[in-house]
């Protein structure tokens, strides 16, 4: 067996085996019979699992990693990412499985090197998969139409509360903490350039509230005759971009 019906299989024994486990404590007075057993089931059940994961990640696992890391998300929201879509990685998430915080956690650990600049970043493997991934992205990214200042003003907006909330994210690691950090700069400072003309930016506005004000700034400037629409007369105002650039 493989994938999503090994995973079922594996949970299931690990289930029958924390069941006998607890079971055999209670027995021999390790541990009282009460409603705590089910929280001890769920603790073997969880060690286990983790104990065999790497059994599960597969080569197109890592790749698909490889690929977020290259549209310039996190190792966090990588890995979020692969168990939503992945149909084994989405069952180990349940909470009758290894849950989907500690399962978040430990792939962490076991994939954040899939990404150049890492001690362990195996070029001659993923490199071909990484450079192809980042070109489409920077292809993306060039064909986002601006077609004024208005609506930069309005996508990089969006783009800074992005790399905001990654900011909130505690999983980082401080060379991560610090990239986000230089990138929120740099977009905060294209900002005020497009900016300049419209309203005065004090140099003591923090970056959460300076996000805020353009926001205003966007729908205030927004006069009908702006306001491009598509067939079925929807904004054409471009859409967030699900990867954020991160160089």
């Amino acid at each position: 067996m493989s994938g999503r019906a090994l995973a079922d299989a594996v949970i299931e024994r690990q289930q029958s085996y924390a069941a006998q486990t607890v079971g055999r404590s209670i027995e021999q007075g390790v541990s009282k019979a009460n409603t705590d057993n089910a929280s001890e089931r769920k603790r073997v059940i969880r060690n286990e699992l983790a104990n065999y994961l790497s059994n599960f990640i597969t080569d197109v696992h890592r790749e698909f990693i490889v690929r977020i890391h290259a549209r310039g998300q996190s190792t966090s929201a990588a890995v979020w990412a692969l168990m939503v879509e992945d149909p084994t990685m989405n069952r180990l998430a349940q909470e009758d499985a290894m849950g989907s915080k500690l399962l978040k956690e430990a792939l962490i650990l076991r994939l954040a090197y899939l990404k150049p600049g890492t001690a362990r970043w195996p070029e001659k493997k993923y490199g071909a998969v990484w450079h192809e991934a980042r070109e489409v992205h920077k292809q993306e990214m060039q064909n986002i139409p601006l077609t004024s200042n208005v609506e930069q003003v309005a996508l990089l907006a969006k783009h800074a509360e992005r790399i905001e909330r990654e900011l909130e994210d505690k999983t980082h690691d401080a060379k991560e903490i610090q990239l986000l950090t230089k990138l929120l700069t740099e977009t905060m400072a294209t900002i005020r350039k497009l900016t300049a003309a419209e309203v005065p930016v004090s140099a003591n506005v923090s970056s959460p509230q300076l996000v805020g004000v353009l926001e205003r700034l966007t729908l205030a400037l927004k006069a009908p005759d702006e306001q491009k629409t598509i067939g079925d007369g929807s904004n054409a105002l471009p859409a967030p971009v699900g990867g954020d650039e991160l160089e």
